[in-house]
């Protein structure tokens, strides 16, 4: 009896761990999370996802908004660099969360934004700080 208990355990563990596996990947392959995944410190990035057996190339960029107007916006990096930023109508622009309008962006906000390639971006995150 204790052998077959102890085989039991062992299958269980199994799935929890296959599940556990399962869920991580997905989480992996979330465009929402991959800036969470880099952290505070992240300036640029490029990040190549591989989805439906297409690869798609995504640029992150992330600074404090120097301009905002034309269709786009300016960030300067943490390194120093300065970014132009082209945005797509009808991107996901959000502040502190909130979805708002490009126009409500200013000068002086932190903002990362998300764009496929050199295309324009699609969705933009701002906060005040």
């Amino acid at each position: 009896m204790s052998g077959r208990l102890h085989r039991v355990s062992l299958v269980a563990l199994g799935i929890c761990i296959g599940l556990l596996l399962a869920a991580a990947s997905a989480l992996a392959f979330n465009r929402a999370l991959v800036a969470d995944l880099f952290g505070s410190n992240l300036v640029r990035a490029q990040v190549v996802v591989y989805t439906n057996g297409q690869d798609t190339e995504i640029w992150l960029d992330r600074g404090r908004i120097t301009a905002v107007g034309g269709g786009g916006l300016t960030i300067r990096e943490k390194d120093g660099q300065i970014q132009h930023v082209d945005v797509a109508p009808g991107a996901r622009i959000t502040l502190n969360g909130a979805f708002v309008a490009l126009s409500s962006l200013r000068r002086g906000m932190q903002a990362q934004t998300f764009r496929p390639g050199d295309a324009p971006a699609y969705r933009i995150d701002a906060t005040l700080r």
